[in-house]
């Protein structure tokens, strides 16, 4: 018989960004997640958090569904793969899309890229590249995290191309 281990979080944050970019208008946002992990490394999951894009559309709620897929190749080198889909309630804009990911982990060393073929219902793609170094061993239980990403793509050549 699998076992499963069923998580959550709720979080409340001055401002909600993502990749850069914030999603709240620089206001605090509420997030909340449930997820379930097999022992097998197959895994599923839902987040929400409240968003506010001004003027450019209606929505109130983004809700992610995510599900794929983690093992480790040895002791020291893992990979994840899988997709999520990320939904805007309350818009009139049909601002839904997918992503793909995969990516690699070694040590403290981890990587993703993450790739949608129709970003923001675009009809162009995007994609999304990561790169993490993440530690221990600071007082009280604390760790440290170095993030370094980068957005391209036809959707974002396209922006520059018209701003």
């Amino acid at each position: 018989m699998a076992e499963a281990e069923l998580t959550s979080t709720i979080t409340l944050t001055s401002d909600y960004d993502f990749r850069g970019i914030t999603q709240t208008a620089q206001d605090p946002a509420l997030q909340g997640s449930v997820d379930l992990a097999l022992e097998s490394g197959a895994y599923l999951g839902i987040w929400a958090s409240n968003v506010d894009f001004g003027d450019d559309t209606d929505s109130d709620v983004e809700t992610n569904l995510l599900g794929g897929y983690a093992g480790s190749i040895n002791d020291d080198l893992g990979y994840d793969v899988g997709a999520v889909i990320y939904f805007y309630e309350g818009s009139d804009d049909d601002i839904d899309y997918m992503e793909v990911y995969g990516g690699l982990n070694y040590k403290i060393l981890s990587t993703m890229l993450w790739v949608s073929p129709d970003y923001l219902n675009s009809d162009d793609s995007a994609f999304y590249l990561e790169a993490n170094l993440e530690g221990g061993s600071l007082p009280f239980e604390l760790g440290w995290l170095v993030h370094l990403g980068y957005s391209g793509g036809e959707f974002f050549s396209d922006a520059e191309d018209n701003g």
